[in-house]
């Protein structure tokens, strides 16, 4: 993009010197004429043409200024879509890491569910066996009196 407008913006000042180089060489011309028909007819030449050619330098100039302006909006529309892209996968980086942790949180609470359930299980096995045991003792006890 850049090049481009370094481009546009040489082209332009190349344009301009061309412009200004013919403006002097008729200026000069003017200087140089002798006769006053010749004068009179070379200054109105001279007008028509230092007038057209001003007009096409400003013509060009304007035309260049709107290449550059376009090319200018271009690369700042481009950059701004490279950031919106840039921020858009940013979001989705941190999208995924945040569902990432919420997923390893869900594991890990799930793991630590079924370790209490697990404990849970054998505390009441643990129980049952001793509930079982003092029962197995009583009626032990009382089959021995």
């Amino acid at each position: 993009m850049i090049s481009i407008v370094t481009i546009a913006l040489y082209k332009c000042l190349f344009t301009i010197a061309r412009h200004e180089c013919l403006f002097t060489i008729a200026r000069h011309e003017y200087l140089f004429s002798t006769a006053l028909h010749e004068c009179l007819f070379t200054t109105t030449l001279h007008e028509c043409l230092f007038t057209t050619t001003l007009h096409e330098c400003l013509l060009i100039t304007v035309l260049h200024e709107c290449l550059f302006s376009t090319t200018l909006h271009e690369c700042l529309v481009s950059t701004a879509l490279h950031e919106c892209l840039l921020i858009t996968a940013l979001h989705e980086c941190l999208f995924t890491t945040a569902l990432h942790e919420c997923l390893f949180t869900t594991a890990l609470h799930e793991c630590l569910f079924t370790t209490a359930l697990h404990e849970c299980l054998l505390s009441t096995i643990l129980l049952e066996c001793l509930f079982s045991t003092a029962v197995h003792g009583c009626l032990f006890t009382t089959v021995l009196h």
